[in-house]
């Protein structure tokens, strides 16, 4: 029996919030693949299975997205 799938909705370092530059989703997905010997497959923006057009300059991008 191979188990769940594991997904993640992001894998984003961080991203700034109410109160300043907080920890995004990335280190957790990172933490969780080494500790289930799985890779994750990234659902969330901005991964490749998002339709293209999402990726526009100046389309989605605001309050929550990747600080880096």
């Amino acid at each position: 029996m191979e188990g769940a799938a594991l997904v993640a909705m992001g894998d984003n370092r961080s991203f700034r919030g109410d109160a300043g530059l907080m920890l995004g989703i990335g280190p957790f997905k990172v933490a969780l693949e080494y500790a289930s010997g799985r890779s994750a497959s990234v659902i969330g923006k901005p991964a490749p299975a998002l339709p293209r057009r999402l990726h526009a300059p100046g389309v989605g991008a605001g309050r929550g997205d990747d600080a880096r």
